[in-house]
């Protein structure tokens, strides 16, 4: 119910600041290294952490699916409360054929300046950045925190009866949707011989959900 069960937290129960993380938190990271490993992409100090590249740089780069099931038996608004607001700073700057993303931290750097020296390279072993060729994003990290990376994609199933929550404005206006009984009827013969050629859904890399592209939504403060 809290977005602690999904990005992690601070525990003091040894007396030290230590920080637990998640499969979330560790996913992500691994989306990180797939931006860092790419070596026509740059990730930059400018005012936060900066990725630049142009439209063939991001040809390598997979999207990272977390899929989340069943996501509504607990209210997404509270658990998922975190990354909805930080996906409204997401930002993709397109001139010509060359890009710039910016993104707010999920993960505070305050958070990761907190821990003592042994906690934080325990946090930077846990999330796979250990390695000396990470060296500089983490240096990143820990002046801007960890924002959310340009090639993830968070997708759910949920199901509307009444052992489940509905979802607010907030939710929908930042969300992609689909209702796969529109899409894909039972049609029970076309299971084996499929008549359709399914395309490839990636990250968006033109469209973003900030603040200021909200104005004309329905909810547009995001209550």
């Amino acid at each position: 119910h809290e977005p602690s069960d999904l990005l992690g937290y601070v525990s003091r129960l040894n007396g030290l600041a230590h920080y637990v993380t998640t499969d979330v938190l560790q996913f992500i990271a691994k989306a990180w290294r797939a931006i860092a490993n790419n070596k026509d992409l740059k990730i930059e100090n400018s005012e936060g952490s900066v990725v630049k590249g142009d439209s063939d740089s991001l040809k390598p780069v997979l999207p990272y699916w977390l899929c989340l099931d069943e996501m509504n038996l607990a209210p997404v608004e509270q658990y998922f409360a975190d990354y909805l607001s930080v996906l409204e700073t997401r930002e993709w700057q397109w001139t010509n054929n060359e890009f710039k993303y910016t993104c707010d931290p999920l993960l505070k750097a305050s958070v990761i300046n907190q821990l003592a020296e042994t906690e934080q390279l325990q946090l930077r072993t846990a999330l796979g950045f250990a390695d000396a060729q990470y060296k500089d994003i983490w240096g990143l990290f820990c002046q801007h925190g960890i924002g959310i990376p340009p090639n993830l994609i968070v997708a759910g199933t949920v199901n509307m009866d009444e052992t489940t929550h509905g979802f607010s404005r907030k939710v929908i206006d930042r969300a992609l949707t689909f209702d796969f009984g529109d899409f894909f009827p039972n049609e029970f013969d076309q299971f084996f011989v499929p008549q359709i050629q399914n395309k490839i859904l990636s990250y968006p890399i033109y469209s973003q959900a900030r603040v200021a592209d909200l104005t004309t939504s329905v909810d547009k403060n995001g209550e």
